[in-house]
C-alpha cells in the first residue's frame, strides 16, 4: 500500500476512529515485530488506550545508537512525522529528543527535546514504514518512541544496545 500525504483535519481523524484490521510488520529476515505498545503508560499519557491492536511497532526491537529504525503501523493510523523519543529512567519514562521522519527525497532527523525544530503539519496514513533517526549518544537501555503531532499519542519501546 502506498503512503499517502494530506492534510490532518477532523474529518480524517473522525475516520479512523472507525477502525481498522490489525497485521504484524515484516522484518528485514520477513518475521513480523512485535514489540509496541497500544498507548503510553498513565505516567505521559494523552491518548487513549486501543483495544488489543497495536498502533505502532519499531523495527528492529534493538537498534544501535545512530542507527536508523522504521516504524509500522499495523492499524495503518494517521499520524504526523514528529516523534518523541522517551528513555526509561528509574522506573519512568523521559522525554529525551524530538524525531522527525524521512519525508520525500529527504533525510530524518533529531533535536534535543529542549530544542526547536521545524517540522511540516502534514498527516500520513498507512501502515508505514517511517523511518526515523536515532541520535548517536543514546546509552544501551530502553526507549520508546511516541508520536508528537498525532490525534492522539501513542508509543512503540523499543532497545538500545
Amino acid at each position: 500500500m502506498d503512503r499517502y500525504v494530506g492534510v490532518l483535519g477532523a474529518a480524517v481523524a473522525a475516520l479512523l476512529v472507525a477502525g481498522c484490521g490489525a497485521s504484524a510488520a515484516p522484518t528485514a529476515e520477513g518475521s513480523p515485530v512485535v514489540s509496541s505498545t497500544s498507548a503510553p503508560d498513565e505516567s505521559t499519557s494523552t491518548g487513549q488506550p486501543s483495544a488489543d491492536v497495536a498502533l505502532m511497532e519499531v523495527s528492529p526491537e534493538v537498534a544501535a545508537a545512530g542507527s536508523r529504525v522504521k516504524l509500522y503501523y499495523p492499524a495503518e493510523t494517521m499520524r504526523g512525522v514528529a516523534f518523541y523519543l522517551d528513555e526509561r529512567a528509574e522506573g519512568a519514562w523521559e522525554r529525551e529528543f524530538t524525531l522527525v521522519a524521512a519525508i520525500g527525497l529527504g533525510e530524518p532527523t533529531w533535536a534535543p527535546i529542549d530544542e526547536e525544530i521545524a517540522v511540516d503539519d502534514i498527516g500520513i496514513g498507512g501502515p508505514g514504514p517511517d523511518e526515523v533517526a536515532l541520535p548517536p549518544e543514546l546509552s544501551a537501555g530502553s526507549y520508546r518512541i511516541c508520536t508528537a503531532n498525532a490525534v492522539d499519542e501513542f508509543c512503540a519501546a523499543f532497545d538500545v544496545a
